[in-house]
């Protein structure tokens, strides 16, 4: 009895190890054919990011611009073993470089100063900028660029009062252009990239002026029939979305409430046929959901999730009218802007969502002064202790600018829980 026991048992793993086996191998192929694809491409083409620490972002002549320079990986965000070399460049407002300067780097770190000589540099508005030669490669996407600003107060002061005024006459003299007479730039981006007739989708939108920067704005859309379809507005940076169901073979006028004098807005045509999905990522879940479409001839679909060129998820469908829903863990995913891309047999990007994921895994770090006052030319001392998300040490590279707050503007991107406050005695 024992025996045959044994054997039942034997047989049942034996069957479950041959369906598993059998359903791992059409897995595998399936997915070594885009992982073979994607691996490939990192292999031949491995992309590499540079930031770029400046100790402020406004000066004077003879002042010195520090910095320091992080080459990683932009795959792994590790330390970057492909280039040597970084070099950095000072540009002027119309594009002329003005100096450079390379260095070799060390695990990826490298620092440096540039002097700011009267000579060479005037009062004005440049561009400083790093690179390697491997970044050349892929245009302008990698290269570290950061304005910044050379003052000239020995020439200010020498103004005189009247001088002032008259330049104050002068400025309020200028007539600006009223708000609802400015150009925008209005732009359509459907969800997925795709905007089919007939089907309940999302819009998103984005205005911007002539400067190129954000601009609240509110409107409707009407059909060719004068009748308002929906209405929408925007956030404070010019951005947002709607949802609407677009007809086939209907033409859409777009009128925007603050500029009543613009000419008819383009507004998207909806294809009849194609495909398109519908991603859903509410911080308060573990899961992003997706809901699939697709009227195009059947075949064979894949769901592609990637972050930094790397695969996080991928999945085969069969094309089908009805939508098709889906769950992915935000686990697959590391912190950072992730995208989900569905392709066709051949490999070809039929529609693309990028979305941000948090897992709140970042660096905690804290900089402690050894006091809250000092006298002039004490040493100030300073503890800098990193944590991962457990809060356990971990080593790395930092660097830190210490600038008065009564001669230089605050970086609006610094972070304020990592800043503190020095009293310095008179």
């Amino acid at each position: 009895m024992i025996k045959l026991l044994y054997i039942f048992f034997c047989a049942i793993i034996f069957q479950f190890a041959s369906y598993q086996l059998s359903f791992s191998q059409a897995v595998t192929q399936h997915d070594k054919k885009i992982a073979n694809r994607y691996d490939s491409l990192l292999k031949i083409a491995p992309r590499e990011k540079i930031y770029v620490h400046l100790d402020r972002n406004t000066f004077v002549p003879q002042d010195t611009l520090w910095f320091k320079a992080y080459l990683i990986n932009a795959n792994s965000n590790s330390f970057s073993q492909i280039s040597g070399l970084v070099y950095f460049e000072i540009l002027d407002a119309n594009a002329a470089i003005i100096q450079t300067m390379s260095m070799p780097t060390a695990m990826g770190l490298t620092w440096a100063g540039f002097a700011l000589k009267p000579e060479i540099y005037k009062k004005g508005n440049y561009t400083f900028r790093a690179y390697t030669n491997w970044m050349q490669n892929f245009g302008q996407t990698y290269i570290f660029a950061k304005p910044f600003k050379i003052l000239d107060f020995l020439k200010e002061e020498q103004i005189s009062e009247a001088e002032t005024k008259k330049k104050n006459k002068t400025i309020k003299a200028v007539t600006p252009i009223p708000d609802n007479q400015q150009q925008i730039d209005l732009q359509f981006l459907p969800e997925s990239g795709a905007w089919l007739a007939d089907k309940n989708q999302k819009m998103a939108f984005k205005a911007i002026n002539i400067n190129g920067k954000g601009i609240k704005i509110s409107g409707e859309i009407f059909d060719s029939k004068q009748q308002l379809v929906t209405s929408f507005s925007s956030n404070d940076l010019g951005m947002g979305y709607f949802e609407m169901i677009p007809l086939a073979n209907e033409s859409y006028i777009v009128k925007i409430k603050e500029y009543q004098n613009l000419k008819k807005l383009n507004f998207p045509k909806a294809a009849n046929t194609g495909s398109y999905f519908k991603l859903f990522n509410n911080f308060n879940t573990d899961s992003i959901g997706i809901q699939v479409y697709s009227d195009l001839p059947e075949q064979e679909l894949t769901i592609v999730g990637q972050s930094r060129g790397s695969i996080c998820f991928q999945a085969q469908i069969k094309s089908q009218k009805q939508y098709r829903p889906f769950k992915i863990a935000k686990s697959f995913f590391p912190t950072g802007v992730c995208q989900i891309l569905l392709q066709n047999a051949k490999g070809q990007i039929l529609n693309e969502r990028s979305f941000f994921i948090n897992h709140n895994d970042e660096l905690k770090i804290e900089a402690l002064p050894n006091a809250i006052a000092y006298n002039v030319r004490d040493s100030v001392s300073i503890t800098l202790n990193a944590s991962d998300k457990n809060r356990k040490p971990i080593s790395g590279a930092f660097s830190i600018s210490v600038t008065d707050d009564n001669q230089i503007k605050k970086d609006s991107l610094n972070d304020e829980k990592y800043s503190f406050v020095l009293f310095i005695k008179f």
